[in-house]
């Protein structure tokens, strides 16, 4: 069972209020026949999303990653008081124990990996008057998928042989160069342009990083220093759902080139590596 799978179930019966948490993004196909609110953080949407259902009397979907699922306890134990009916589905991306929820949710759906739930057990959420909460195990981000080898490709083609690439891990099958290429798993996203910036500036060589978009959130202030020079190469990947205008905007506000792959042709790619200034190109849907 899937993020979308739930989805369409509750929108065939007239549940069409859902707001997602805004990391939880690149779970979501964004192809939807209905908008959504998006919300930085878990506490945040929580509140909101009980405040939506009180406003609407009917009730309103919560999407947000396991890892915080702590984040919505005050929250849950609001609308468990105020018997109001938030459908929390949680993105089971970490383990954690939801035992503590059981005294603030009216239903429970866990669902097994590999097994098929009954559309009953689901149907149970629909009828309590106060929240639910729906497990969805061992879940991966859609974003892999999102950008096709050839893009990654065509990006990284004129890089010399001997340059160094750091890579988020989401697009390992997506990238095959003969290149030294480095991992970024998830648990290190946190500061990772920081890190690059600090590489580059520390070695002679050519180094190229390539990363999701969404991971430039978790790093902002990086953009707006005196140490970005012209060997400064950033590949970002717009997952669906990325706040693009708002990221770009701030990228080329701090004087940084910005090379669009999606709306340029196929000399982009060698622009964006020779360009004598720093400079980011973007990939994506």
């Amino acid at each position: 069972m899937t993020v979308q799978y739930l989805i369409a179930y509750y929108y065939e019966r007239g549940i069409r209020d859902t707001v997602v948490v805004k990391d939880a993004l690149s779970h979501v196909n964004q192809n939807l026949k209905f908008s959504f609110n998006i919300i930085e953080d878990a506490r945040s949407a929580m509140f909101y999303a009980m405040g939506k259902s009180q406003t609407l009397q009917r009730p309103v979907i919560l999407i947000v990653k396991s890892e915080h699922i702590t984040n919505c306890y005050t929250g849950l134990v609001e609308a468990w008081f105020q018997q109001m009916p938030v459908i929390l589905i949680s993105l089971d991306t970490e383990k954690v124990d939801y035992s503590y929820l059981d005294r603030c949710i009216e239903h429970k759906v866990a669902i097994k990996k590999g097994r098929r739930t009954g559309n009953d057990q689901l149907e149970g959420s629909l009828r309590v008057p106060g929240p639910s909460l729906v497990v969805l195990p061992g879940m991966e981000p859609l974003s892999a998928s999102v950008v096709k080898r050839m893009e990654i490709a065509q990006s990284i083609r004129s890089l010399p042989s001997d340059a160094i690439i750091f890579c988020s891990a989401r697009y390992s099958e997506s990238l095959t160069v003969t290149n030294t290429v480095y991992w970024i798993e998830e648990k290190d996203k946190y500061g990772v342009v920081s890190n690059y910036l600090g590489y580059i500036n520390g070695y002679e060589g050519h180094a190229c990083l390539i990363i999701p978009m969404e991971w430039t959130g978790l790093d902002l202030n990086i953009f707006h220093t005196r140490y970005l020079n012209e060997r400064f190469k950033l590949v970002l990947i717009q997952d669906k759902g990325t706040f693009y205008v708002d990221i770009v905007h701030w990228i080329s506000y701090n004087s940084i080139r910005i090379f669009d792959a999606r709306s340029e042709d196929s000399s982009v790619y060698c622009s964006f590596f020779t360009a004598k200034q720093p400079s980011v190109l973007i990939l994506g849907s």
